[in-house]
């Protein structure tokens, strides 16, 4: 982890970089606010190129939560399962078993499309199957999953996910050891960046002084210098922030 102190202090040293009293400018809190606020950009384009960047896989591997296993609540057809507030499910297994036999199984569970729902429980090749030991599941929304069964049972299913990176905060460096944020929460404790890469704080503290000058209202070129920021360290997706 990369303490948030370091990191008030690369994005205030790129601040004065600018103007040399933007720094002031900002509180302890407004700095971990837009500092939270980078991290989260900044993860969620790497997450768009996670499966093909294998850099990326290992600089996000301190978010990944392995074997998180949860109880199915059996319905017609299928089961259901909440699942835990996540960025990204990578893995799905289900634990089987046979309605025919006394047989226990893993399955491996295909995300699908709901449109696609339909013609896949007709298909003999994509239907859930105990003998092949695969089944599908759908998002219903970011909350739950469901996974779809055929001749067989299915009690627990877990699966491998990254989590939400927790808020930056340096309550150290504020008055008093604390301060009130701004959903009304009173933060007393640092919290720093889990992401172990010096390549990725610099370019989370380099899209935080933007976001900062942005906030001021200086907004010239914002787009391109967030953009060249991101091209920089090939994670340029296109688009525009929002």
């Amino acid at each position: 982890m990369i303490a948030s102190t370091i990191l008030q202090y690369e994005v205030r040293r790129r601040w004065n970089r600018f103007m040399s009293d933007y720094a002031k400018k900002f509180t302890v809190a407004d700095a971990d606010s837009i500092l939270t606020e980078a991290t989260q950009f900044c993860i969620k384009n790497s997450l768009v190129l996670y499966e093909v960047r294998e850099d990326l896989a290992l600089d996000l591997e301190p978010l990944v939560v392995r074997d998180h296993v949860m109880t199915a609540k059996p319905l017609t057809g299928k089961v259901q399962v909440d699942l835990p507030e996540h960025l990204k499910i990578l893995r799905i297994l289900a634990k089987a078993n046979s309605t025919k036999c006394n047989d226990e199984r893993s399955l491996i569970v295909r995300k699908i499309q709901h449109q696609k729902l339909s013609e896949s429980l007709r298909s003999p090749f994509l239907k859930p199957s105990f003998e092949w030991e695969e089944t599908i599941g759908i998002l219903n929304t970011h909350k739950n999953l469901d996974v779809y069964v055929d001749g067989f049972g299915i009690s627990e299913v877990m699966i491998d996910y990254i989590k939400k990176h927790p808020d930056i905060t340096t309550a150290s460096l504020a008055e008093d050891g604390q301060y009130e944020a701004a959903d009304g929460k009173i933060i007393n404790t640092d919290s720093g960046l889990y992401l172990d890469s010096t390549d990725q704080m610099r370019t989370i503290c380099d899209v935080a002084a933007l976001i900062g000058m942005r906030d001021l209202g200086d907004t010239t070129d914002y787009q391109t210098q967030l953009n060249k920021i991101m091209f920089s360290q090939n994670l340029f997706i296109g688009g525009e922030q929002k």
